[in-house]
């Protein structure tokens, strides 16, 4: 019976082979690296897409940016910006201070200083600076002060031995706390003879949270907050200057650093960037660019929100915050993020395209003390560049 159970044999007569079936491939892709501008004009040969543009949605696959002149504060190149500056107190009985803050050369006032007359990029640029400003008072201060009405105000030497965390050769000190506010610390010799200058009402409200007091001055005995200079800049209140025969040791004017706490979180006030936008020509629907209620006549192509990428580590002993930083290009849309897909309106052809690269920034309004925004055209550097990658999706997928 094993004959009934193995298999049949029938030859097959022909033998025929078919290519599986496959959706047409109607997808189509637009890539661009644009360097040194912030907007880019593309002509096509052939048109972008096969059929009208009201049967394709697009969106952006890939966003990278390269940016390095788009600034967290806003400055201008001829010095028009000022953050914060160190002033000298007046000398006792005179009845204004001189326009020049009593710092002997202009070179020593442009150091204490903060003019915003380039890019800041990071919070670490604006702390650097600060405690380049602490650097060059120390260093005038150490080298002798010079009396306005002649002579030396301090000339005693200093024990080198720092004193806690605080060095007696440093006179003012910037720092973060950790809970990102700025603190400045400064010895009863810098309080005695200096006020720190904020002139602009919108960054005394970034840094101290308050347009109170345009002059941070302090008591050099109580640390008590007290009004140095007035509106118009004349001496209101002013305390005798401390010179070298005031105290027996140098110690005594350093070992406890008088501080002012500012009332605002650094990384959340001073970073005026809230996004990117990129702006096209693609008759795109329901998606108009529109600021202070005024429509453009470009269409958003996507908005990024320029999120701070840095990280900081806390000491709970001390109090400091230790920035990290992420520094380089930024993919702001990548494979993992959600595409944002737009539809497109009827066009026959599509052969040209212009893109731009839009920021959305803070401004604020010094005559109503109101807060806003702006949207202006991403400014770029020759270094700069950005990649863009447009993907048009049919919609019968």
């Amino acid at each position: 019976m094993a004959h009934n159970i193995l298999p049949q044999h029938r030859p097959h007569e022909q033998l025929r082979t078919e290519a599986p079936a496959q959706r047409p491939h109607s997808d189509k892709y637009v890539s661009a690296y644009i360097s040194s501008d912030n907007h880019i004009d593309m002509s096509f040969s052939n048109p972008v897409l096969s059929d009208s543009a009201d049967h394709f949605r697009v969106g952006i696959d890939d966003l990278t940016v390269n940016l390095s002149n788009l600034s967290m504060l806003e400055y201008d190149k001829n010095g028009v910006n000022v953050l914060l500056r160190v002033r000298r107190l007046g000398v006792q009985g005179d009845p204004a201070p001189d326009p020049a803050y009593f710092l002997p050369t202009a070179n020593l006032r442009d150091a204490c200083q903060f003019t915003i007359t380039r890019p800041y990029n990071s919070l670490a640029e604006i702390m650097e600076r600060f405690t380049e400003i602490g650097r060059t008072i120390g260093n005038y201060i150490n080298a002798g002060l010079a009396n306005p009405q002649g002579g030396q105000l301090w000339n005693v030497p200093f024990n080198a031995q720092p004193l806690g965390v605080f060095d007696p050769n440093v006179h003012l000190r910037f720092d973060m706390t950790s809970g990102g506010l700025l603190r400045i610390m400064g010895n009863k010799l810098f309080w005695s003879n200096f006020a720190i200058d904020i002139p602009t009402e919108k960054y005394q409200m970034l840094l101290m949270g308050s347009t109170t007091y345009r002059y941070i001055s302090l008591h050099p005995e109580t640390s008590a907050q007290r009004e140095a200079y007035d509106d118009a800049g004349l001496v209101r209140a002013f305390f005798p200057v401390l010179d070298g025969t005031t105290y027996a040791a140098p110690s005594e004017i350093t070992e406890l650093p008088r501080m002012v706490t500012g009332g605002m979180n650094l990384n959340h006030s001073l970073d005026r960037r809230v996004a990117l936008e990129v702006g096209c020509s693609l008759p795109l629907k329901n998606s108009p660019m529109i600021d202070h209620g005024q429509e453009a006549p470009d269409f958003v192509l996507g908005r990024f929100n320029l999120g701070a990428e840095n990280t900081a580590s806390t000491d709970a002993y001390s109090g400091y915050a230790k920035l990290n930083l992420a520094l380089g290009p930024r993919q702001l849309q990548g494979p993992r993020d959600r595409i944002c897909y737009h539809h497109l309106g009827p066009q026959q052809k599509i052969q040209a395209m212009r893109m731009r690269l839009w920021a959305r920034v803070r401004t604020y309004d010094s005559s109503k003390r109101k807060w806003g925004m702006q949207t202006i055209m991403c400014p770029v550097r020759d270094s700069d560049y950005w990649h863009i990658k447009l993907h048009f999706l049919h919609k019968s997928k």
